[in-house]
C-alpha cells in the first residue's frame, strides 16, 4: 500500500492545471512523467482528466518536434482560476491546502 493519501492523485490533477496554466508553451507527457513520478500511460490519463474539465486546454504547436499540452484561451483565467478552487473546496474536507 502506498505512503500517500487516497486523495493525492486529486492533488496532483489540480497541481497539473496550475503547473499548465502557467506555462505559455504548454507541458508534454514528459515533463507530467516525471513532475508527479508517473507512466507515461498515467500522465496521459491526468492530461486526459483535465481536458474533460477544461475544454480550453489544446495542443499548441512548439518548434521542438514534441506536443504540449495547455490552455489555449487565456482570457478566461479568472473562470479557471474560480474552477480550480472550487474543485479544491469540494475536496479539501478538512485537509489543509494551500491556497493561490
Amino acid at each position: 500500500m502506498s505512503d500517500k493519501p487516497r486523495y493525492s492523485r486529486i492533488s496532483d490533477i489540480l497541481d497539473l492545471a496550475i503547473f499548465m496554466s502557467s506555462k505559455i508553451q504548454g507541458v508534454t507527457i514528459t515533463e507530467i512523467a516525471e513532475r508527479y513520478n508517473v507512466s507515461r500511460r498515467t500522465a496521459e490519463r491526468m492530461r486526459d482528466s483535465l481536458t474533460c474539465i477544461f475544454p480550453q486546454i489544446d495542443e499548441i504547436e512548439v518548434e521542438d518536434n514534441q506536443k504540449h499540452w495547455g490552455f489555449i484561451d487565456y482570457s478566461i483565467k479568472i473562470s479557471r482560476q474560480a474552477a480550480i478552487e472550487k474543485l479544491y473546496g469540494m475536496f479539501s474536507n478538512g485537509v489543509n491546502i494551500v491556497k493561490f
